[in-house]
C-alpha cells in the first residue's frame, strides 16, 4: 500500500515539522507502510514564512527591519529546517498548486490528512488540498484540528469536503463535538497528536547541540502575549536564573521589556535540546507543553483569567492535559507559579496514561489503513 501524507511540513514551525516526522516514523518503521509526505508548500506560506517580504503594510514594513538585525540567524534557521527535511523526511517532488497537488494524489492507494490546524478555515495558509477535496482514493485523516477558535470555521467547506472520508479523527473533544453536530452519521474519533505517538527515546537522533550554558528556563509561546511572558518574568525572579525564548514570530520583540532572551536560529534540533536540558519550562503552546511531557519536564501552563474569574481555554491543550491528569499545571500569570513548579509531576502515572493514549491512536492508523 501506498500512502501520501498531507500536512503542515513545509512552514519553519517546530511543532509543524515534529508532528510531520513522527507521524511518518510510525507508519514507515512500525505500521511497515509505504509512505511520503506531498511536499506542497503555497504561495501564501512562502510569504508568511519568508524572512523578507515584499511590504504591502507598515507592518510588513517593521518585520523586515527587524528581519535585517538578525537576517544570519534566521538565515541559518531556515537553512537548517531544510536540511532537517532533507535527512528526515520522506517527502514527494515539492509543489505549490493545488492542481499539481491533486495530480500526485491519484499515484496513492490511501490519502492521509493530518495533523495539525490543516483544517483551520481561517488559518492564512489554509487551502483546500489539505481536505483533498474532490480527489477520488481512499481518505484518512489522523489528529487533524480546526485550531483554536471552531467557532470561526467555515461548516459549509467542512461539510462539504470532509463526506469521502471513510475514516476520521481529530485532536481535539471540541472538534468531534463540531464534526457529530455537523455530520451526525458519521463517525469520528478522537486521537493524540502523532508527537504523542512516539517515545521519548525516538527523538535522540533529532536532538542538536545547545549554545545556552547554566541552569534556564525555557519558554515556548508563538503569540507571546503578555501572561506568558509575565509568568516566565515571574519565575525568573523566583528562580534567580535566565528565560530563552526561541524565535517563533516577530512579536518577539516584546520579550525585551520582560527579561527574557530570545534565540533568533533555534531549529527542531535545538528546540529539543532547549527542552531537554531547561531546568522547567513555561509554555501556552500545544507542542512546547507536548514535548514538556514527553521530556518529563517539571512546567506551567500560563492562563489568563477574565474579571469573573474564568479562565480563557484552548481545547486543544486543555483536552491533552486532562486526558493526563495535569489539568493543575494550568495556572493564573498571577497565581503562585513558582509554587507550582516545585510540585512534582508523578510522570510514572503521567506515562501509564500517555501509554494508553498512544495504542488508541496506532489502533486507529491500523484501521484505518487497512480497513
Amino acid at each position: 500500500m501506498k500512502t501520501g501524507t498531507i500536512t503542515f511540513h513545509a512552514p519553519n514551525n517546530n511543532g509543524s515539522f515534529l508532528q510531520a516526522y513522527a507521524l511518518q516514523t510510525i507508519l514507515r518503521e512500525q505500521l511497515a507502510v509505504e509512505n511520503e509526505i506531498i511536499d506542497f508548500y503555497s504561495e501564501k506560506q512562502m510569504r508568511q514564512y519568508s524572512i523578507l517580504r515584499k511590504p504591502r503594510s507598515w507592518k510588513d514594513v517593521g518585520r523586515n527591519l527587524i528581519s535585517l538585525v538578525h537576517y544570519r540567524e534566521l538565515r541559518s534557521r531556515c537553512d537548517h529546517f531544510d536540511l532537517l527535511r532533507k535527512e528526515y523526511l520522506y517527502l514527494s517532488k515539492r509543489y505549490s498548486t493545488l492542481d499539481e497537488v491533486y495530480e500526485v494524489a491519484n499515484s496513492y492507494d490511501t490519502l492521509i490528512c493530518g495533523s495539525d490546524q490543516i483544517w483551520n478555515t481561517e488559518a492564512r495558509d489554509y487551502s483546500d488540498a489539505y481536505f483533498m477535496a474532490g480527489v477520488d482514493k481512499k481518505k484518512i485523516s489522523y489528529a487533524a484540528s480546526f485550531g483554536a477558535h471552531i467557532e470561526c470555521i467555515d461548516r459549509t467547506k467542512v461539510k462539504k469536503n470532509i463526506s469521502e472520508f471513510t475514516h476520521i479523527s481529530v485532536r481535539e473533544k471540541a472538534g468531534k463535538d463540531f464534526l457529530n453536530e455537523l455530520l451526525p452519521g458519521k463517525k469520528v474519533e478522537l486521537v493524540c497528536d502523532p508527537t504523542l505517538l512516539l517515545e521519548r527515546s525516538a527523538y535522540n537522533k533529532l536532538i542538536g547541540k545547545g549554545r545556552v550554558k547554566g541552569s534556564y528556563i525555557f519558554l515556548y509561546t508563538i503569540n507571546y502575549s503578555t501572561e506568558v511572558l509575565q509568568a516566565a518574568q515571574k519565575l525568573s525572579q523566583k528562580m534567580k536564573i535566565p528565560v530563552y525564548a526561541p524565535f517563533t514570530g516577530y512579536s518577539c520583540v516584546k520579550c525585551r521589556k520582560y527579561g527574557i532572551k530570545v534565540l533568533y536560529g533555534v531549529d527542531p534540533a535545538e528546540f529539543l535540546w532547549l527542552i531537554e536540558n531547561a531546568t522547567c519550562t513555561c509554555s501556552n503552546s500545544f507542542h512546547g507543553i507536548a514535548f514538556s511531557i514527553i521530556f518529563e519536564k517539571q512546567f506551567c501552563r500560563p492562563v489568563f483569567v477574565n474579571e469573573d474569574g474564568i479562565i480563557v481555554t484552548d481545547d486543544r491543550i486543555d483536552n491533552l492535559l486532562s486526558q493526563l491528569g495535569l489539568d493543575e499545571r494550568s495556572i493564573s500569570y498571577k497565581g503562585a507559579i513558582h509554587e507550582l513548579i516545585l510540585k512534582k509531576i508523578d510522570y510514572n502515572q503521567v506515562k501509564e496514561k500517555l501509554n494508553g493514549i498512544r495504542d488508541n491512536g496506532i489502533c486507529y492508523l491500523k484501521t484505518a489503513l487497512l480497513d
